[in-house]
């Protein structure tokens, strides 16, 4: 009887942690994300790691929801509208055109290199993103919006 309740903690620990080395749960700070996330929502997202690349467990794509760290002291949550090869002119041409934003983006032309991401917030006109920051690299990701808890 001792042993059967070892190996159920055992397979309860195993589980747990191979669950949290391919997912994890994030509490989204902020409204730049809403109406899609809102201030204190709980959500589960795939952890970019090795593990998840390899098995294709991980991968980018245009609209996908992104939590990425631009320094060690804050991570953000925004929507991917940029990938691989796109051109900031079709960046652009996905917002709305209204004469105050397109005002704020006159800079040259410019391809996003491999490996690398222009993100904007859903709530646009209240988000720090790719606008203010640049680009981010795939090493800058920590993971990928699946589902919200709450």
């Amino acid at each position: 009887m001792q042993v059967k309740k070892l190996l159920i903690i055992y397979s309860f620990m195993a589980l747990f942690f191979i669950f949290f080395q391919l997912f994890g749960i994030y509490k989204i700070e902020g409204n730049s994300m809403t109406p899609e996330l809102k201030n204190n929502s709980l959500v589960v997202i795939v952890n970019n790691n090795k593990f998840n690349r390899k098995f294709n467990l991980f991968n980018v794509n245009r609209n996908d929801i992104l939590i990425y760290r631009i320094n060690t002291h804050f991570n953000l949550v925004k929507r991917c509208i940029g990938i691989n090869g796109d051109s900031y002119q079709q960046i652009l041409s996905s917002f709305e055109q209204s004469d105050d934003l397109m005002e704020q983006k006159v800079i040259n032309n410019f391809l996003i290199p491999e490996h690398h991401y222009f993100m904007v917030g859903d709530n646009f006109k209240n988000s720090f993103d790719s606008r203010a920051h640049g680009i981010i690299s795939e090493k800058e990701i920590i993971g990928k919006f699946i589902f919200s808890l709450k």
